[in-house]
């Protein structure tokens, strides 16, 4: 299709890493597959800021901090979709992308003007965050100034971790406007 652009890379074999960003109009697609792996654990969300998804909520915004940005702030929806999608890669022994999410009905669902993906797999917190920092892309997910949303999963599985990252740019409000533009009224110089 004309005048769709897809930001998607792959990176090495070990971490394994994928990224994507979808504006309404964009969409990406990419998969790596590996053996499945049955999650040794139930895949761990940063809803509370604890644990696991917890800590790399902490090294991303540690990140957008020295960035000079806002840190992310967890969003509840984006969670549940970043966990569901780990458990599915797991069980798939795959590495892609959530289409699902990446879409223009996610945007809309999401009430949200432009949505980003990492995708890793890695065997440990602090090496997927490296190789997150260490990819253009992914990097490019992280610390952008438009993201003020995260959900964050990593599910053990395989003796590797998989980690997901759903970003997303909600519309910011519209200054108020002041009682005399609203009715319309001038004031006059005298």
């Amino acid at each position: 299709m004309l005048g769709r652009a897809v930001l998607i890379v792959v990176i090495g074999v070990a971490p394994t890493l994928l990224a994507a960003s979808v504006f309404p109009e964009e969409a990406g697609a990419a998969g790596r597959k590996r053996a499945p792996a049955r999650p040794t654990a139930p895949a761990r969300t940063a809803g509370d800021g604890a644990g696991p998804a917890g800590r790399l909520l902490g090294l991303v915004n540690r990140d957008r901090t020295a960035a000079g940005l806002a840190p992310l702030t967890l969003d509840k929806d984006l969670g549940a979709i970043a966990a569901g999608f780990s458990v599915r890669l797991a069980q798939e022994g795959a590495l892609r992308h959530n289409q699902g999410f990446l879409s223009p009905p996610s945007l809309a669902r999401l009430n949200a003007t432009k949505l980003g993906e990492n995708v890793g797999l890695d065997c440990s917190l602090e090496a997927a965050h490296r190789g997150f920092m260490g990819s253009p892309h992914h990097r490019a997910n992280i610390l952008d100034p438009d993201f003020a949303s995260v959900g964050i999963s990593v599910l053990p599985a395989g003796g590797s971790l998989y980690v997901v990252e759903d970003f997303a740019a909600v519309p910011r409000p519209a200054p108020p406007v002041s009682a005399r533009a609203r009715s319309g009224t001038r004031r006059r110089g005298r």
